[in-house]
């Protein structure tokens, strides 16, 4: 049995871009029956599915496929009616394939039990499933291929290549390679010929264009044209080396009198005609008459180039992305020594090495970032599954799937989108006879957008439900405990629709399995905080409720300003920094026990850094001069008194030690250039403490 355990992160990864593409076209297919297009689109896919798990020795993998594969080929042939139970159980289908592949995954191996899905596609399939089908794309043979292809056209750039390599002494050669009929992973074989063909040479062309071909995106075979120093029957070995390919010819180029040729024999192919512009992705055959002999000039010469690309581990980037955190300490480092010494050779050195940084940083930054179709081409399948099991009619609108987003910000953030969208189908859009009873339309729409603004991503999940009672919301508070009557009656509206974040408050009538134990936004809004971002909610009742996650597009490098307090210094992220202002102390007003101060006629509350990091501060009591950093929390403005601006600078942050952990009012620390230890201020759990309330 041959071993196939070197190829199984690539069938991993792509089984998982197939269930994808199941997954999603099923769901158009259900509200469309009469697509056939998308229909063939699930076929294929669940028939490339089942050949590379058979080639994988994936039997459980393979006889469930196969057996859903001959449930869609009766649907698609109009012998078996679409209705939402066979859509039910094809949907179950693909939930077992995925499980069974990320157990593999996981563990090389599956215990999952296909038995009772094989019992009941059997029953839909019935008579039908037993009658032997037809391949849908059968392959042609060696010779039919040979057949085809006896003239293949190139781009006059690839021809002056292949001059250049061989005037140089190098062999060049035209491969037409044919694929078995057997032959279930056509990508992987003929990604394996590529490789062992690029480490002996140089592919010069190919149709279908490379890329094409490692994606397996062909029907019969393809054809190269290969430059190398090995011989004819070296190159011929290198092709026979690779299971379930065949090589139907290897043709010689020559040039000779300023002509590129293949010297034509009965098994050989004619001279190489009619130069084509580009180097299209598929190459139709194209027949020359007989007569036609002309052969094509050189007029220039260019160097073989090839576009490569490698698949690289999120650990990596991380590690890239830490070493270019210590790069900005060193690169503050040498601009402080610079500045210090007045070097000015050193300073110019410095300017150097912090924009080559910058770049490093950009690019490394530019390949982290994801875009937020990785996480959103989950949802409609679960709002589907959802509004069936809840009686509803929902249309779930999703916009802005290309914004980008870091992978570490993107891969927290699944959670709390899933316990959103999971509200707004459970509280949010009622039932259609109650949406009928209101004047609504029976159908509910739950949206999910996501927008770019400067440098954070907002993401939205609106509903035109509902929406959210203040007074249930204060009523549910105290029922459990959360608040006195007292505290909720001081809360205006919107404080009270907050309340939603409170650990353990829910106003759902009945517990189900959706929601109605507490959990879910308090979770959703401590993982924001995290990320270092902000949550809004606004709703009305009988029009619908929206929540908006800001979020910053990266959490590795981003810029802070550098504030001092009595002989220490900290640091605030920028994102979180509205403006700054001068303050003196004829400037502070107390009202209530609260500083307050006025900005452009609204009240502005104000809070001594100093009394919330517990920290003394002689300075601030004997200079009348000060400055006030007003930052803002989801609605909640508040100016941060400190002595002192430093400035703006580029920080890397590191996590806090477990003890330090759970320390209100800081996020982490960061290192200078001098290396000195900064904290980093978290504003989130600052103005959530009890000295801001």
């Amino acid at each position: 049995m041959t071993d196939t355990s070197e190829y199984k992160d690539m069938f991993i990864e792509e089984s998982r871009e197939h269930l994808k593409t199941l997954n999603q076209s099923l769901l158009d297919f259900e509200k469309n029956p009469k697509d056939k297009d998308t229909m063939n689109k699930i076929f294929r896919a669940a028939h490339t599915i089942k050949g590379m798990s058979a080639t994988m020795n994936y039997d459980k993998i393979q006889k469930l496929s196969h057996k859903t594969e001959d449930t869609l080929d009766l649907i698609r042939n109009n012998k078996l009616e679409v209705d939402s139970k066979v859509i039910d159980l094809i949907f179950k289908c693909f939930d077992g394939i995925e499980t069974m592949i990320e157990d593999i995954a996981a563990n090389d191996m599956t215990e999952y039990d296909i038995v009772g899905l094989i019992e009941e596609l059997e029953k839909h399939i019935g008579a039908g499933g037993k009658e032997k089908k037809q391949d849908s794309s059968p392959l042609p043979t060696a010779n039919t291929l040979t057949t085809q292809s006896t003239t293949i056209a190139v781009d006059d750039q690839t021809k002056q290549n292949i001059i250049q390599e061989i005037t140089r002494g190098r062999s060049a050669y035209k491969l037409t390679i044919a694929v078995d009929k057997t032959c279930i992973m056509k990508s992987i074989r003929s990604f394996l010929l590529l490789k062992k063909l690029g480490d002996s040479g140089t592919i010069a062309y190919s149709v279908p264009a490379k890329q094409s071909i490692e994606n397996g995106e062909f029907e019969t075979g393809f054809e190269i044209y290969y430059i190398s120093d090995q011989n004819q029957n070296a190159v011929e070995k290198i092709v026979r080396s690779v299971s379930e390919l065949s090589v139907t010819l290897v043709s010689p180029i020559v040039y000779e009198n300023d002509v590129l040729h293949i010297p034509t024999t009965e098994h050989q192919e004619k001279p190489i005609e009619k130069p084509l512009q580009t180097q299209p992705e598929t190459t139709k055959t194209t027949e020359q008459p007989t007569q036609d002999k002309k052969t094509v000039q050189v007029k220039q010469k260019t160097v073989v180039s090839e576009v490569q690309s490698i698949r690289l581990g999120m650990d990596q980037l991380d590690l890239f992305m830490n070493l270019i955190g210590e790069l900005v300490i060193s690169k503050g480092r040498l601009s402080q020594i610079a500045l210090e010494h007045k070097l000015d050779d050193l300073s110019e050195a410095a300017n150097t090495v912090d924009r080559l940084t910058t770049e490093l940083q950009e690019k490394i930054m530019k390949i982290r970032m994801i875009p937020m179709q990785h996480i959103f081409d989950r949802f409609p399948r679960m709002v589907r599954d959802l509004a069936k099991s809840n009686n509803k009619k929902i249309n779930l609108v999703i916009e802005g799937e290309g914004i980008e987003l870091d992978r570490t910000i993107l891969d927290e953030i699944g959670d709390p989108l899933v316990h959103l969208l999971r509200n707004s189908v459970d509280h949010g859009v009622e039932t259609p006879e109650n949406r009928r009873a209101k004047g609504k339309p029976e159908e509910g729409t739950v949206q999910l957008i996501a927008e770019r603004t400067r440098n954070h991503v907002v993401i939205t999940v609106r509903d035109d439900g509902k929406g959210i009672d203040p007074k249930a919301m204060r009523t549910a508070a105290v029922k459990k405990g959360l608040q006195t009557q007292e505290e909720v009656d001081r809360l205006d509206d919107k404080e009270a629709i907050n309340l939603l974040f409170l650990p353990g408050l829910s106003t759902a009538e009945k517990v189900t399995s959706v929601s109605g134990r507490g959990v879910g936004m308090d979770v959703v809004k401590s993982t924001i905080d995290k990320l270092n971002g902000s949550i809004d909610i606004t709703s009305e009742i009988d029009k619908g409720s929206t929540i908006s996650l800001r979020l910053p597009l990266t959490m590795a490098i981003f810029k802070a300003l550098f504030v001092g307090i009595s002989d220490e210094t900290y640091a605030i992220p920028i994102s979180n920094v509205l403006e700054t202002i001068n303050l003196t102390k004829n400037d502070i007003k107390t009202v209530h026990g609260q500083q307050t101060t006025v900005l452009r006629n609204d009240v502005l509350s104000l809070v001594s850094l100093s009394d919330v990091l517990s920290c003394t501060n002689e300075k601030q009591t004997q200079n009348s001069a000060m400055y006030a950093v007003i930052v803002q929390k989801e609605d909640q403005k508040i100016g941060l008194i400190v002595d002192k601006l430093i400035g703006e600078q580029e920080i890397t942050i590191k996590n806090l030690g477990a003890s330090l952990k759970k320390t209100k009012g800081v996020s982490g620390v960061t290192i200078t250039g001098d290396g000195r230890v900064i904290l980093v201020i978290d504003i989130n759990t600052l103005v959530q403490s009890e000295k801001l309330k």
